[in-house]
């Protein structure tokens, strides 16, 4: 059983995703790996097929990934990988769903060792991805870039709807935890109430 379905967002502070120039700038800041790379390992990701041919350092992805792909096409998606062979960063298994419904399925249903308590799935993007993720997911992780270079893409984050918790503050980056509202109160009450 899944205890918690995550996304994790790179952006600005107002929201808009930063497109590939900056990734790959950040992916080699020594803080941002480090923060990034505890946060998913051991965990199951999921993912479009263009942010795992594209933007991402595979290094950095979880224990089990998911990559999602209206194409039949395994060879475009996996680049030359094999799904059950191992991958650079001590992934041990890739999967294909055609939508993002199947994918889902499949984390809910994934678990990385027998008896783990942290069963957590980490939504990686793109865009669309991270847009159908927001109704459903129960916390959202963002490293806030500091940065004016940034894509054309804003997410919406309505927010009333969640409380943040600073992580970290870094040179390039803040590393922010924002978990639904709802689950606050259902852990610690209403603080209005007496």
């Amino acid at each position: 059983m899944l205890k918690e379905t995550n996304i994790v967002i790179i952006c600005n502070e107002d929201n808009v995703l930063c497109e590939d120039e900056i990734l790959d700038k950040l992916f080699k800041d020594k803080d941002f790996n480090s923060t990034f790379y505890n946060l998913v390992r051991n965990k199951v990701t999921m993912l479009g097929r263009k942010c795992w041919n594209e933007n991402f350092n595979r290094e950095l992805f979880g224990k089990i990934c998911i990559i999602m792909s209206k194409t039949q096409n395994h060879k475009k998606i996996f680049n030359g990988y094999r799904e059950t062979t191992p991958i650079v960063g001590g992934a041990t298994m890739l999967l294909y769903a055609d939508s993002f419904d199947k994918a889902l399925a499949y984390a809910r249903r994934l678990t990385i060792n027998e008896g783990d308590e942290e069963k957590t799935v980490f939504i990686l993007g793109g865009f669309s991805v991270l847009k159908q993720s927001l109704d459903f997911v129960d916390n959202i992780y963002m490293f806030q870039i500091y940065s004016k270079n940034h894509g054309n893409k804003t997410l919406k984050i309505n927010d009333n709807l969640w409380h943040a918790n600073v992580l970290g503050i870094f040179d390039n980056f803040d590393f922010i935890k924002l978990i639904k509202r709802s689950k606050v109160l259902d852990e610690f009450g209403d603080p209005t109430e007496n």
